[in-house]
């Protein structure tokens, strides 16, 4: 597929670009998952465990449907998840034929913790956004600002900046087992286009790729 919207930025492969970042390194050595302790999710959304087996997207909180077709607001409350890095996006529903989905839509994600500190604060037009495609659908999410530390000549590594609470970064976050979190959504453009563009908000975590 090509990209459709200057300025914003494609990143093939959902799963093995994304998911595969998501997991802590001593969670990926060694082709073996060590098990964070259980937890039981609380609050809103359906949460899944796809196992220790699973490849990708081993941990799924899906918030449920968004409306893109409107302004408005949405508020969700969850607590209790696995403290590995989750990334917030949506996951949009792409059409048969289509080059690129829609993105006629500025969207607001606002994520707190049990203390008020601001975790995640992530704005503007979705086409602006890192859209990430896999099979039937879009994943649309931020990354934070990095910048790249020098370790040795020629050798560099990237160095997050600009972090929130609880390891916020773009629309990822490292949930505390203690936290409760408070996420605000707000519809700012919506979709003007005629057919309705089949969104869900969602965060997802884990594999052991």
């Amino acid at each position: 597929m090509a990209n459709a919207f200057p300025g914003s930025q494609r990143v093939p492969g959902l799963v093995a670009t994304l998911i595969a970042q998501l997991a802590p390194e001593h969670e990926r050595g060694l082709g073996q998952w060590q098990s964070p302790p259980p937890l039981v999710h609380e609050g809103d959304g359906a949460f899944t465990n796809n196992s220790a087996q699973a490849p990708h997207s081993r941990y799924v909180l899906d918030l449920g449907p968004v409306d893109l077709g409107k302004p408005g607001r949405r508020e969700f409350r969850f607590a209790r998840l696995p403290g590995v890095e989750f990334t917030l996006g949506l996951k949009l529903a792409s059409r048969p034929g289509e080059q690129a989905p829609p993105a006629a839509v500025s969207l607001r994600l606002v994520l707190e913790n049990e203390k008020d500190e601001l975790v995640v604060h992530a704005d503007g037009r979705l086409a602006d956004w890192l859209w990430s495609e896999a099979g039937d659908a879009w994943f649309v999410y931020q990354r934070g600002q990095q910048i790249y530390v020098t370790m040795a000549p020629r050798a560099t590594r990237p160095q997050r900046i600009g972090l929130g609470a609880d390891g916020g970064w773009g629309t990822y976050f490292t949930p505390r087992a203690e936290a409760r979190y408070r996420l605000v959504v707000d519809v700012a453009r919506a979709n003007i286009e005629e057919r309705p563009v089949s969104a869900r908000l969602i965060a997802v975590a884990g594999g052991w790729k």
